[in-house]
């Protein structure tokens, strides 16, 4: 019987002492499982401080206060955040939220947090963990553009402020630009670009794409090949407000653009001492003149004489409107190829071998070479007897395009062609220099054979 009481003795002790040990594990490890949180802010993010939360508490953090920013021009669309963290086990699950994304969302780019605005409104963005969170306020204002003007540096030049919202564009399927300025009601640049849109009401017939660059400020155009003539086309631009009430309009912009039709307009011949053409010298067609020498209205530019000054420079130069090649000395052989240039400046070679073109010489003094991409022109002593002699080459495309050129080329002395404007004489070398009187009229239309001037595209009153 005592033993009996003796066991269940020892059998209850046991009991207890595992129940107490169990209860003792328990809460040793709910107090293990049990963190706190001490501490968490957004704050300012940290210079040469990586990721976007912050533990160490031996730095000076900046809380984050309430943000309003801008969408513009100058100002990026999107700020730094960082989140400064305490736990009594070092926790960093933090989760990071915006109250109305669709006005500014939460994004991440590498090891960085950025709060990303994206249009007009207000939003909240809250850093959470656990029960514990913290959160500021983002109001972002928009900076729609009350002016707009469309430039065309491309073609007028320096002259493009006198022709705002007025722009020539080629139909050759190549993207043309265009930079525009867009001012806010105050007159400041620094407006929201992407605010601006091409309306879809533009000519689908002749425009292969219309759109705004908002990161370059560019008005991109694309016009379809295959126009046969010259149009005007009207291109609508908006500038717009929009925020979590919608899109409202702010102005309607209207751009007038002249569409050039892809074609040959001027046959140009290039003159060389060699056949590879590495020194030559292009003679070009005399309607180029009338075409591109006026780079805008000379009555609608403040300093006329600036604008005199510069045609008188491009003239003086002999860059435009040479039709003549002059033979100062006797050169026995000189190559020449022709090229057809178009309405937007490309360049295409003439091969004797295709059916497009006619060229003639009324002297006979071409021959075509072997591979049908230049000519030799030999001129023989006789040619070079006296001075005056002329003969002309005829070019003429024949694939539909009405373009034509004819070259003179004359063996004259200097003062036959005025050139003694240009040109001094040295009588002991019997030599042809060229006068320098001023930099602008610095020429380079001149073809030397062994160190002697034989031959100047023509400079002419």
């Amino acid at each position: 019987m005592k033993n009996s009481i003796k066991l269940a003795l020892i059998f209850v002790g046991i009991v207890v002492v595992v129940i107490v040990g169990a209860i003792a594990g328990y809460f040793v490890i709910e107090q293990n499982k049990t963190f706190y949180i001490y501490d968490l802010r957004f704050v300012e993010p940290v210079e040469n401080v990586g990721g976007y939360i912050y533990t160490s508490d031996s730095v000076e953090y900046k809380f984050m206060q309430n943000q309003t920013v801008y969408m513009s021009s100058t100002q990026e669309d999107k700020f730094p955040i960082a989140v400064y963290v305490s736990t009594s086990n070092g926790s960093r699950d933090v989760v990071l939220s915006s109250s109305n994304p669709t006005v500014a969302s939460v994004v991440y780019e590498s090891s960085r947090c950025f709060v990303k605005y994206l249009r007009e409104g207000e939003a909240t963005i809250t850093a959470k963990l656990g029960a514990v969170e913290d959160s500021f306020a983002v109001s972002v204002h928009s900076e729609p553009a009350e002016e707009l003007t469309v430039y065309d540096v491309n073609y007028y030049g320096k002259y493009a402020n006198y022709y705002p919202n007025k722009i020539i564009c080629y139909a050759d399927s190549n993207e043309y630009t265009y930079g525009y300025v867009a001012k806010d009601a105050s007159g400041k640049e620094d407006v929201n670009n992407s605010y601006l849109r091409v309306m879809n009401s533009y000519n689908k017939d002749v425009f292969e794409k219309v759109y705004i660059d908002a990161v370059s400020k560019n008005l991109v155009l694309v016009a379809k090949d295959g126009l046969t003539r010259n149009v005007n086309e009207t291109i609508a631009i908006q500038s717009f407000n929009q925020s979590s009430e919608g899109i409202k309009v702010v102005a309607n912009y209207y751009v007038d653009v002249y569409i050039v039709a892809y074609t040959p307009k001027f046959i140009e011949m290039e003159v060389s001492t060699s056949p590879d053409f590495d020194d030559h010298i292009i003679l070009l067609d005399r309607e180029y003149v009338t075409d591109t020498e006026v780079e805008a209205d000379p009555t609608l530019i403040e300093n006329y004489l600036d604008y005199q000054e510069e045609i008188g420079r491009v003239l003086a130069r002999g860059e435009k409107g040479i039709s003549n090649l002059y033979l100062t000395e006797k050169a026995d052989t000189l190559y020449v190829r022709f090229r057809k240039v178009f309405t937007n400046g490309d360049v295409v070679y003439l091969n004797q071998t295709d059916n497009n073109h006619l060229i003639t010489c009324d002297a006979g003094y071409l021959t075509i070479s072997a591979n049908g991409l230049y000519y030799t022109l030999v001129l023989d002593d006789t040619y070079f007897s006296s001075p005056g002699k002329t003969f002309d080459i005829d070019v003429e495309l024949t694939d539909g395009y009405d373009v034509e050129n004819t070259f003179k080329i004359e063996y004259a002395e200097f003062n036959v062609a005025n050139f003694n404007k240009f040109y001094s004489k040295n009588e002991e070398t019997n030599e042809y220099n060229y006068i320098y009187w001023d930099e602008r009229s610095h020429y380079d239309g001149e073809i030397y054979i062994d160190g002697k001037l034989v031959a100047v595209a023509g400079i002419t009153d």
